[in-house]
């Protein structure tokens, strides 16, 4: 078997998997690394901890529709380093994480819209890789 092809099938393998497992994605490394910020989302309660969940799903999600729309990590990078940017620098317009507050409330986007932006991602990504297979 050629190269080429082989890796192709090694690709296309990967893609499926990636389909497959994209609701739980990068969900569980994103869990681990902002458990850190737990207690005190808990302790604060209400908004706050919508918008760490909020975030905590919507960043894979969103790496993910990026990586498929652009068949390269690039996009997210990018994007993600904006994200960062925005919230280390308290601009709360942007600040899907909760980072950045105002009077004790996140100063971001509302977490219901974080949301709806999730439950758009995911869809978008798998159904991109179902157009893409079905045109092979």
């Amino acid at each position: 078997m050629r190269a080429g092809v082989a890796a192709g099938r090694l690709l296309v393998g990967e893609a499926r998997v990636l389909v497959r497992g994209c609701p739980a994605g990068g969900g569980p490394a994103a869990v681990a690394l902002a458990a850190a910020a737990a207690p005190e989302r808990v302790a604060t309660g209400g908004m706050l901890l919508v918008a760490w969940v909020g975030a905590v799903l919507f960043l894979p999600a969103l790496a993910l529709a990026l990586g498929v729309l652009g068949r390269t990590a690039r996009l997210f990078q990018v994007r993600w380093l904006a994200l960062w940017y925005v919230a280390v620098n308290g601009v709360g317009a942007l600040d899907v994480t909760g980072a950045v507050r105002v009077d004790g409330q996140p100063a971001g986007p509302a977490p219901a819209l974080v949301g709806a932006a999730t439950a758009v991602l995911l869809p978008v990504a798998v159904a991109v890789t179902g157009l893409r297979q079905a045109t092979r």
